[in-house]
């Protein structure tokens, strides 16, 4: 029997809320040719009775009922459980969101374009939405590559679809030193393959109290990571936390393609050396960047000064 095309990577904790309308939203996607593997993170609620109703509905859906151990493990789990080049592409999925019809067959269609399908990463915008759906905006079309890989994450994990070599890169990590799952799988694909970002959008992001990472009204949202950034750098000391990532990332792959390698290294070496000047040009010349210009200023300046 012909395995399907893609496997979606599902994991839930207390969804009970919008587990079904997400399910929905994934039978009604225009490409068919799918599994959806589930992994349960503990629930309390009635979200594992919901999703056992969905297996005795469908053929396509397999539910693995775990202990409660996070996010990043749950998802790293769920990877780890599927079968070496079975599927052509893998997807992460939420429970709360709503997916287009056209999400996955428009990510497979680039993915298939792509010069090395198996070591490319696709990702997209997203339409945020409040509870109910409503549309409150479209998140901002960011900055990718490496360099701002290194620094942001701009390829949301309930967007991204990605291929064989990029699966088995992201189960060399260690889930204890990723700042989240998805953030890896950028950097994996940003680092040893090519990200493919769709600037249309895919899903309804849905926005609620439970959210691990949310909508917030855009003034709001920079102050509060304009204010994190310099608590964390100039009163904590702690420096960016995203390079503590960064050198766990360097440690996991030597096999690192030297330019990608050299940049990382030169990047982690300018906390103790180099001039404003020399350090201001790494910046520009290897494009370290985040997307929004207020954070990207905070991060400039946290280089210069070496404090980062």
């Amino acid at each position: 029997m012909t395995k399907p095309l893609v496997i979606i990577l599902l994991s839930t904790y207390n969804g009970e809320k919008y587990i079904r309308e997400q399910l929905e939203s994934l039978y009604q996607q225009t490409l068919q040719d799918y599994f959806i593997l589930i992994r349960d993170d503990g629930s309390t609620d009635n979200t594992v009775n919901i999703i056992k109703h969905c297996t005795a509905q469908y053929a396509n859906i397999q539910l693995i009922e775990g202990p409660n151990i996070g996010v990043i493990n749950s998802f790293f789990s769920l990877l780890n459980a599927t079968p070496d080049n079975t599927y052509r592409y893998y997807a992460f999925c939420d429970q709360d969101d709503v997916w287009m019809p056209h999400k996955l067959s428009s990510a497979v269609k680039q993915l298939n374009a792509s010069p090395v399908p198996t070591a490319s990463l696709h990702c997209s915008r997203l339409n945020y939405t409040d509870h109910q759906l409503n549309t409150l905006g479209l998140s901002a079309i960011p900055c990718t590559g490496f360099g701002n890989a290194l620094v942001e994450n701009s390829a949301i994990g309930c967007t991204q679809v990605f291929g064989e070599d990029i699966k088995q890169l992201i189960l060399r990590g260690n889930p204890e030193h990723m700042m989240m799952h998805d953030w890896w799988a950028y950097l994996v694909a940003a680092a040893f393959g090519q990200v493919i970002y769709d600037a249309e959008p895919s899903m309804q992001y849905r926005q609620h109290a439970g959210n691990v990472v949310g909508w917030d009204k855009q003034s709001t949202k920079m102050l509060k990571k304009a204010a994190h950034f310099i608590d964390n750098l100039i009163i904590k000391k702690n420096g960016l936390e995203c390079l503590t990532q960064a050198q766990h990332f360097l440690d996991t792959y030597p096999d690192l393609p030297l330019a990608k390698q050299s940049v990382l290294h030169d990047f982690l070496q300018l906390r103790h050396s180099g001039s404003i000047i020399e350090r201001y040009q790494f910046l520009k010349q290897h494009q370290i960047q985040r997307t929004n210009k207020l954070e990207q200023l905070i991060l400039t300046s946290a280089v210069l000064a070496r404090l980062h």
